[in-house]
């Protein structure tokens, strides 16, 4: 998922349940640095739904492990990732926690 992809749209009269934007995945190996994932922007509106398609291996499941917050230790996510107002990127177990919590 490396394409240049234009801006996403505005946010739409109240809000995003999913804000990514420039979501970047890094895996840390024993070889170096993988970037896994560039530049990925979408919204997600209440009530929409979002398909992510791509051939296998061109990180449509990182970019779903990314947005909630689920990455593997060797992983580090850059951009933002916004799930219901919370900017996950950089968030503390006891944020992600709370987050997973709401129904």
């Amino acid at each position: 998922m490396s394409a240049v992809r234009p801006p996403a749209a505005p946010a739409p009269e109240g809000g995003h349940i999913l804000d990514l934007d420039d979501l970047g995945v890094v895996f840390t190996t024993e070889t170096g640095t993988v970037r896994a994932v560039r530049g990925v922007s979408l919204h997600v509106a209440p009530g929409e739904t979002l398909a992510l398609v791509g051939e296998s291996g061109s990180g449509k499941s990182t970019v779903a492990l990314a947005a909630m917050g689920l990455l593997a230790g060797n992983a580090r996510a850059t951009g933002r990732a916004v799930v219901d107002g919370t900017d996950i990127v950089g968030a503390d177990e006891e944020q992600l926690s709370g987050l997973r919590g709401k129904t």
